[in-house]
């Protein structure tokens, strides 16, 4: 969809599901593999909830082949975007972190 959400994905120490727009709901132990398998692409999550725990101290991270901009001061919207390349067509996700509690987010 070009608005709304495309998938809401909850990841803890021990599980990350995965629920789609159409309700479908996947688990696995790896958040990259889960994405892949039902979205087509993943991104950086393991990286990512890491970065919420200590803040970078710019506005923007790269990890290649992603670019993470946190577009504001609590972290709690970010953009991740990848460029095209031969091998994947490009991806640009705005997420919405949701820490509900200090064993989920």
């Amino acid at each position: 969809p070009l608005t709304g959400i495309l998938a809401r994905i909850t990841v803890s120490p021990q599980l990350t599901t995965l629920e789609t727009s159409d309700g479908k709901k996947l688990s696995d132990r790896t958040p990259e593999r889960l994405m892949m398998n039902e979205l087509g692409f993943s991104f950086p999550v393991t990286e990512m909830m890491g970065w919420l725990s200590s803040p970078p101290p710019g506005d923007e991270l790269s990890a290649p082949p992603w670019r993470i901009e946190f577009l504001t001061k609590t972290a709690k919207l970010v953009r991740v975007t990848r460029a095209e390349s031969a091998a994947a067509p490009s991806v640009r996700l705005t997420v919405t972190i949701d820490k509900r509690d200090a064993n989920a987010s």
